[in-house]
């Protein structure tokens, strides 16, 4: 970040946040303009994996987000389709 930049550029990080830390944050620049953001803080489960056809197999370990779950098929069928999926949050306006 150039020298200039820092004058109005901030980053706000959140490590290991907890659902206490929604809000709404201000930055305030030295002089005077600021900008706004409102975080809201939710656990996010993606439940288990029910599938559709019996043949199909899911090795599903975690429902938090970034868990992976796994697709695949007995010997003799062919998975059509991602073989894995992860678990992400819906973001809605």
């Amino acid at each position: 970040m150039s020298p200039r930049e820092r004058h109005w550029k901030y980053r706000l990080s959140f490590f290991y946040p907890k659902e206490e830390d929604s809000g709404v944050f201000i930055c305030t620049t030295p002089e005077g303009y600021s900008n706004s953001i409102e975080v809201n803080i939710a656990p996010v489960h993606c439940g288990a994996l029910n599938p559709l056809d019996p043949q199909l197999e899911i090795h599903q370990e975690d429902d938090k987000m970034t868990a992976v779950a796994n697709f695949s098929c007995p010997l003799g069928y062919i998975l059509h389709g991602d073989s894995s999926v992860m678990c992400l949050a819906n973001v809605t306006a």
